[in-house]
């Protein structure tokens, strides 16, 4: 008799154990397809669901001013904020105009915005660059490299950033990228310039 039991028992651990791998395996697709620290931007188009209730949920971009408009609760600006960010808020927002007792927030990105950075100037392909879908920023000297690097006539340390700030103002940054890229092939810690969504840099050329 117990002969006859072994080999089910050894079915049954094999598909306990198959089941745990497939759970893992969909938990870690999940967790790489939405960033929960990705920061939310205008333009990206985001569902959002709440855990058993069918008629909160809804999917739409985010519109100019940042902002999404959700059923019984209003309109918030979700701009620039994280997405476990939102679905705290919404969760406590849910709770605080006593629409639901202990909601379930989910959010997730359906499409990313396109996020852009214009380079100018002297350099080999002038244009913009787009950034994958979930960077946020990138190295200086890596966008320099997207466009082609420098030609002989660049004024490597003294590269201009015009950077658009949420309240509309504009800052300039002048940039060393030539002391950036010395430092990299020396590996020497140098100080890193990030490049941003929006931002305008200008690679002027040497008088000679």
């Amino acid at each position: 008799m117990m002969q006859m039991k072994l080999p089910i028992f050894k079915i049954l651990i094999a598909l306990l154990i198959s089941t745990l791998f497939a759970q893992s395996l969909l938990s870690q697709a999940r967790s790489d397809a939405t960033n929960p620290n990705y920061r939310l931007s205008v333009r990206d188009r985001i569902s959002i669901s709440v855990f058993d209730e069918p008629e909160l949920a809804i999917a739409q971009g985010i519109d100019a001013r940042g902002e999404i408009k959700l059923p019984l609760i209003g309109n918030f600006k979700i701009e620039g904020m994280t997405i476990r960010e939102v679905e705290e808020m919404l969760e406590s927002q849910y709770v605080t105009q006593k629409i639901l007792r202990n909601p379930i927030v989910s959010l997730d990105v359906l499409t990313y915005s396109a996020k852009e950075v214009s380079v100018l100037g002297s350099v080999p392909r002038p244009g913009q660059i787009t950034f994958p879908p979930e960077i946020e920023k990138i190295d200086i000297v890596e966008v320099i490299s997207m466009v082609g690097g420098f030609t002989p006539l660049s004024k490597k340390k003294d590269v201009k950033v015009t950077r658009t700030l949420p309240n509309g103002s504009q800052v300039l940054l002048t940039v060393n990228v030539e002391e950036m890229i010395e430092g990299k092939k020396k590996n020497k810690q140098t100080e890193t310039t990030y490049i941003y969504p929006g931002d305008l840099i200008f690679v002027d050329e040497i008088w000679l």
